[in-house]
């Protein structure tokens, strides 16, 4: 399968180290080749004695960066975590090291009551589509509300919670 090169470029770009990524117009790559620069490693050459791993050129984590959205106040190292889906579409969700993945209609909630902090939940719309993930407190103490809508935005698409012990809540 050949690709061509715009793809080619993109998809390296991601593992590219020191290398800026740069939106290209078609019509420019055509016209002045001898300008577009690839990351070498993404060639379909053997690799040379001088691409291996230096700490220059490593390749960067592929992990979503985390922000501070939250701070939560457990309860004896326990929160509640309630979700709600205002998608059309169901999502599976998955309290890592406590459920299984389990399934959350379209249009509904679920709350899930005194999980062991720290906690790590994944969420993922069935139908593949982007999801804008927006915890916010309850009046309840130790209580979290995480609201789930579409979004067409992949910078605001997220797909894990994180609470730590003392109750910050990360989203990535």
């Amino acid at each position: 399968m050949k690709l061509s090169l715009p793809l080619v470029v993109a998809i390296c770009g991601i593992l590219a180290i020191d290398f800026p990524v740069m939106a290209v117009p078609q019509m420019a790559m055509h016209k002045q080749p001898s300008q577009v620069k690839t990351n070498p490693s993404c060639s379909n050459q053997a690799p040379s004695s001088h691409s291996r791993p230096t700490p220059s050129n490593r390749v960067r984590s592929l992990l979503p960066k985390q922000s501070l959205t939250k701070q939560l106040s457990p309860t004896n190292r326990q929160v509640n975590v309630k979700l709600v889906n205002q998608t059309g579409a169901p999502i599976n969700y998955e309290v890592i090291g406590e459920t299984n993945q389990r399934l959350l209609l379209g249009q509904s909630n679920v709350l899930l009551q005194e999980l062991n902090t720290p906690r790590t939940l994944t969420f993922r719309r069935q139908d593949g589509g982007l999801l804008m993930v927006s915890p916010r407190m309850s009046k309840t103490p130790g209580m979290l509300v995480v609201t789930f809508t579409a979004t067409t935005d992949l910078g605001m698409d997220k797909t894990a919670m994180t609470i730590q012990n003392n109750g910050n809540v990360f989203l990535n």
